[in-house]
């Protein structure tokens, strides 16, 4: 009797353990489309540690303002514009008008076995953003 409640004690604060190391470890992560949508904070931070930056709108939106340095891909066609993307592991984050285009645009990454992708959300929050760094 003694030797199980020891082992379910035992048990007990290992399942505590990674809940704790989850949490202190816990950072962005990729997850499903526009459902995980990092914070602009979050996106700025991989930006500044030379992240690809992907405007997933059409062109004309695009043109009428965008992030400094970011590539223009329409989330339409960026299955076939892979190779302007790089390595599967290069960080990579993505953005539209609200999010929902680049969460797309997520799923078909990581569908496609890029490992390091981020929705950011919407260009105006980032640009909000951008201005209070």
């Amino acid at each position: 009797m003694r030797f199980l409640v020891s082992v379910l004690i035992l048990l007990g604060s290992f399942v505590v353990g990674l809940m704790v190391v989850d949490k202190v470890y816990a950072g962005p992560k990729v997850a499903a489309g526009s459902e995980s949508v990092l914070s602009p904070e979050d996106a700025w931070t991989l930006i500044g540690q030379g992240a690809l930056v992907v405007d997933v709108r059409t062109k004309a939106e695009f043109d009428s303002g965008a992030l400094p340095a970011a590539l223009n891909i329409s989330h339409e066609v960026v299955m076939q514009n892979l190779d302007q993307l790089g390595s599967k592991d290069r960080a990579i984050v993505l953005y539209c008008r609200s999010g929902q285009r680049s969460g797309l645009v997520l799923d078909q990454l990581i569908a496609a076995g890029y490992t390091n992708v981020w929705n950011a959300g919407g260009y105006e929050k980032l640009k909000a953003a951008a201005s209070q760094l």
